[in-house]
């Protein structure tokens, strides 16, 4: 997971939605700052929270997280 890609598609969402990072933020719950951190990397939101930002942009959490990047555990690591 990439926090510069991921923030950038929170930016993207919310410039879609037209709002200002203020606005976004007072949706969410989240302060300008906060958000300001999130869409330049700096730091990443909670998963209920991308969730909740998924939610509100109609898009789903596998659109700001892709996992084709990550490696297959083997199935016996997974269980331990």
């Amino acid at each position: 997971m990439d926090k510069v890609t991921i923030g950038r598609k929170i930016r993207m969402a919310r410039e879609h939605l037209g709002l200002t990072q203020e606005e976004f933020g007072h949706r969410i719950g989240a302060a300008k700052q906060t958000l300001s951190g999130w869409e330049n990397g700096h730091s990443l939101p909670d998963i209920i929270t991308l969730c909740e930002i998924a939610a509100m942009c109609g898009l789903t959490l596998n659109d700001f997280v892709e996992m084709k990047d990550c490696k297959s555990l083997p199935s016996t690591e997974l269980t331990e």
